[in-house]
């Protein structure tokens, strides 16, 4: 059987329902998108969709998490299940919490993971921080190694590709079987969703890197639709999903990393 898939969601659509076990995708001159639940692995809205509540329901039972992002890509909510698969880490992280010194472990914990993280992305690269390695320091370097340099393109393609990374990451999360209460809910003074987007958002510096320079080595004339409106940003979301995509088995091996970095701190630290 193959692996869970993300469904994207444009705001094109004109609404999401369930028909038994599948979610179906409606859109205007177009025949429906029909998924099967247990073939989803997470699911992205952007812009207003109606999204019926069986089917918010039926994704939440499935434990597919469902993320809601505004139109130019900053990520707006999340829907996700309570559900847990493992308890390992969710005991070291219940323990950690009873430490009075859960913040320094954390912080230290965060810091060495967004420093590994920019270090592997330095040499991927080829920048080298030298001495200065402090983090905004280096995003400038590698900001100025992007092809055509630090321009407001450039910006505009990083922020939509960290919007599909807090995507994947609340999925990531669940997967892992970390509770909600460690996401951001519950009113947790536990969040560890900033700290693996800090360290895994030094991963798309390459993402970025290569999709930019295949939109210089291919530039051509817009497309144009029949009533003669330019649709090229359509087209270039959809091919920077498909290169995020491309890299997300990376991303999700950067994540467990530094996941394990984390539960065998814990483990040190707490035993």
């Amino acid at each position: 059987m193959s692996a869970p898939q993300p469904l994207y969601v444009d705001s094109t659509a004109t609404g999401i329902r369930l028909e038994g076990p599948t979610l179906v995708v409606a859109r205007p001159a177009r025949s429906d998108t029909r998924v099967p639940l247990r073939r989803l692995a997470r699911v992205i809205v952007r812009g207003a969709v109606p999204f019926a509540s069986d089917a918010l329901l039926g994704c939440l039972g499935a434990s597919v998490p469902v993320t809601f992002v505004a139109l130019d890509g900053q990520v707006l909510g999340y829907c996700i299940s309570r559900e847990q698969r493992e308890w390992s880490a969710e005991e070291l992280l219940a323990r950690l919490l009873a430490d009075p010194n859960w913040r320094d472990l954390i912080a230290r914990w965060a810091r060495h993971a967004e420093s590994e993280a920019m270090m592997r992305t330095c040499q991927r690269m080829r920048v080298n921080p030298d001495l200065d390695t402090r983090p905004a320091t280096v995003r400038a370097m590698l900001a100025g190694a992007l092809p055509g340099g630090a321009t407001p393109g450039a910006a505009a393609v990083l922020r939509r590709l960290d919007g599909l990374l807090c995507a994947h990451l609340a999925e990531l999360l669940q997967r892992a079987g970390i509770s909600p209460c460690y996401r951001g809910q519950d009113a947790s003074p536990l969040d560890l969703r900033p700290s693996f987007a800090a360290a895994l958002g030094w991963h798309l510096w390459p993402i970025a890197a290569r999709f930019i320079d295949h939109q210089h080595r291919h530039r051509a004339a817009p497309p144009r639709r029949p009533g003669g409106e330019d649709h090229t940003s359509d087209d270039r979301r959809r091919r920077l999903v498909v290169a995020y995509e491309a890299a997300a088995p990376m991303i999700d091996a950067a994540f467990r990393r530094s996941l394990t970095s984390l539960v065998m701190l814990l483990r040190e630290s707490l035993s």
